[in-house]
């Protein structure tokens, strides 16, 4: 049994992805702003909440982030994987450049971007603890097809597509850090979801992309770190 947090766990594919992981016999601790509000995770089964503990969790703060990294820590000395979920997309995602609310895309780099930084930056301590030669620990970074600089072919999304490119290269720049520590580290494409920030016309339901995103995160190994990754397993040009 592996010790996973997840972040952003309380709704979209987040929640679909603790519940999987919950599914496959894994502990997970579930990031959420407030743990009282996350109904959907107090509604999953008793079987599957024995091994669920929510943690209060506002990537936006790094005082929430330390104090949810130390509660973690009273609970575990390690953690295997940690998957930075959490993310927006501001409205509207169509703006063109004269249109982009530059207030928007501050915020979401804030979440998308230093968000995964800074919970990177708290829990670097427990995953180095759980990491081996033979067992890597690992670091998710969910990002976007969208991200793809090579794939880029309209002008829209400027603060989510500038925002996940920008958390690609942290992916990246982290992957060299972490190396030598045994922890892999990807940034990893879900597909395009049902989700309120995927929107209603998304090609997969959240348990679609849920079920492939738990196999090749608890298969991963350090010969794909540093790696941009789509949900199916093959590697996406950055």
């Amino acid at each position: 049994m592996e010790n996973i947090l997840v972040t952003g766990a309380n709704r979209g594919i987040g929640l679909a992805l603790t519940r999987r992981f919950l599914e496959l016999g894994q502990r997970v601790f579930a990031g959420v702003r407030n743990p009282d509000s996350a109904r959907a995770l107090a509604d999953l089964p008793p079987a599957l909440r024995e091994r669920l503990t929510l943690i209060a969790l506002e990537v936006t703060s790094d005082e929430s982030v330390r104090q949810a990294a130390a509660r973690v820590k009273s609970f575990t000395p390690r953690l295997d994987v940690l998957v930075n979920m959490a993310g927006v997309s501001p409205a509207p995602h169509d703006a063109r450049l004269d249109a982009v609310d530059l207030a928007k895309c501050r915020e979401t780099y804030e979440i998308n971007v230093l968000g995964p930084l800074r919970t990177a930056q708290a829990f670097a301590p427990l995953l180095r603890a759980a990491a081996s030669a033979d067992k890597p620990a690992r670091l998710v970074n969910v990002s976007s097809g969208v991200a793809s600089m090579a794939g880029k072919d309209n002008g829209m999304f400027y603060a989510y597509c500038v925002s996940k490119t920008a958390l690609n290269m942290l992916s990246l720049t982290q992957s060299f850090d972490l190396r030598s520590d045994n922890v892999c580290v990807v940034a990893l494409d879900p597909g395009w979801v049902r989700t309120d920030l995927g929107g209603p016309n998304a090609h997969l339901a959240p348990e679609e992309s849920a079920r492939p995103c738990a196999d090749l995160i608890l298969g991963l190994t350090l010969a794909q770190t540093g790696k941009f990754l789509h949900y199916s397993g093959s590697e996406i040009a950055f």
